[in-house]
């Protein structure tokens, strides 16, 4: 259901429906390790650019991050966002500030939760734009900018320090990914 490459290439991250997320070393295509999950079914996962942690949304609204070289679990973020049935291409996409410093989430509150690295607080949010769950967020490569998709079919673009989205545009259906 989910697959995530290592900033360098090395390594990737794959979940499904049960037996963890395992982290498979590229060359070789060997498990180096299977990391323990908090939820079911994963939804997606992202590398933070370090390639220290992984992040994983799960079905059952959990984001549960790892660090990679020894599978201990960093943060657990229980019902961060609403329920999304496992077999939906709602995805719920989570994804890392450029500096590796905020894990940006899709809320429970139709918004984005920003999750400080490390403390795993929350320490911002952009909301308001969206009437329904955010499907998914990515961040621009410069982290100046987020672009949301929502259940709400609303494609919105974030200017992400001044908290104000700057352009809004309904699509004929729900975006559930997107690349800069």
């Amino acid at each position: 259901r989910a697959v995530a490459f290592s900033p360098d290439g090395k390594q990737l991250a794959a979940g499904g429906d049960g037996e963890g997320v395992k982290i498979v070393k590229v060359k070789g295509c060997k498990t180096k390790l299977t990391l323990r999950t908090e939820g079911a079914s994963v939804k997606s996962l992202a590398y933070d650019p370090e390639g220290q942690y992984v992040a994983a949304s799960f079905s059952c609204g959990t984001v549960q991050v790892w660090d990679v070289e020894d599978g201990k679990t960093a943060a657990t973020l229980k019902r961060a966002f609403p329920r999304v049935d496992p077999k939906s291409a709602v995805r719920r996409a989570v994804s890392w500030h450029p500096d590796g410093s905020l894990l940006a989430v899709p809320s429970d509150s139709h918004g984005v939760a920003f999750y400080e690295r490390m403390s795993w607080e929350l320490v911002s949010e952009l909301d308001g734009a969206h009437s329904k769950p955010v499907v998914l967020v990515s961040l621009s490569p410069n982290g100046l900018y987020a672009l949301t998709s929502g259940e709400d079919r609303k494609l919105v673009l974030w200017d992400v320090s001044g908290k104000a989205p700057l352009a809004t545009r309904v699509m004929e259906a729900v975006v559930v990914d997107c690349s800069w």
